[in-house]
């Protein structure tokens, strides 16, 4: 039983997103091909399992590649070993996520610039929807690469901060309303974002249920509003429970 779809077959007010938003969400290749139906911009991707592209030249898109988990958060699998350059790193790190965590692999082009994440509020009256996007900053690994890894996550080691370019701002808040709806989410989430090296942004993934302590969303609560913990709780229970009868 998911408490989210009972409360709605009984027309209760609840927090957050449906089930059916939720597993869109969660599943992060059928997130990306919502994200492209709804024509906002993505890495090229494909999913794989070990031994599914047994050579170079049966795999579709172009080195250098990005690998995660095809399900999972807090950047799960995801580590230095990542981002492969050719059809041997490919291949292991495609068997290490099967074998660690026994899941498929989503495939994508390496984005090398910036990262972001953009925290949504739904208003509670008109259904507007209202972004506030940070910039996330990693220290570069043993490889030279910023990859906001499972450690990195873990370690608290990376620093978030406001962004004050407003063509930027906009950019990414277009982004994250447009994706957020093609979700089909309600009331918040939170939608990562990640540049390429000419500085357009891509949809990476999305969080419909984000975490409720002090991380990213509170963090876009903070440096956007001026919110301090007790208003972003109370604003996401307005929010949420509020929100219910505009669906």
């Amino acid at each position: 039983l998911w408490l989210n779809d009972y409360l709605e077959t009984y027309n209760i007010p609840y927090i957050a997103s449906s089930k059916a938003a939720l597993d869109n969400e969660s599943d992060k290749n059928k997130a990306k091909k919502l994200i492209i139906k709804a024509k906002v911009k993505t890495a090229d991707f494909f999913i794989t399992t070990p031994k599914e592209h047994q050579n170079e030249s049966s795999i579709p898109i172009s080195f250098p590649l990005f690998i995660k988990p095809v399900k999972g958060g807090d950047s799960r699998g995801i580590d230095a070993n990542s981002i492969v350059y050719n059809f041997s790193s490919f291949k292991k790190k495609v068997l290490e996520i099967k074998k660690k965590y026994n899941l498929s692999s989503l495939v994508e082009t390496y984005l090398s610039g910036r990262e972001y994440s953009v925290g949504i509020f739904q208003d509670s009256i008109d259904g507007s929807l209202r972004a506030m996007p940070v910039e996330i900053i990693i220290k570069k690994n043993i490889n030279g690469h910023c990859i906001l890894d499972f450690n990195v996550k873990k370690n608290d080691e990376e620093t978030v901060i406001a962004v004050t370019d407003i063509k930027i701002f906009n950019k990414l808040s277009k982004l994250a309303k447009n994706s957020f709806k093609a979700l089909g989410a309600k009331s918040l989430g939170r939608i990562d974002i990640k540049m390429n090296h000419l500085g357009v942004p891509y949809f990476m993934e999305a969080n419909l249920m984000p975490g409720l302590r002090t991380g990213y969303f509170y963090r876009s609560c903070m440096l956007n509003l001026d919110m301090n913990y007790d208003d972003m709780i109370y604003s996401i229970a307005n929010t949420g429970l509020s929100s219910h009868k505009l669906n």
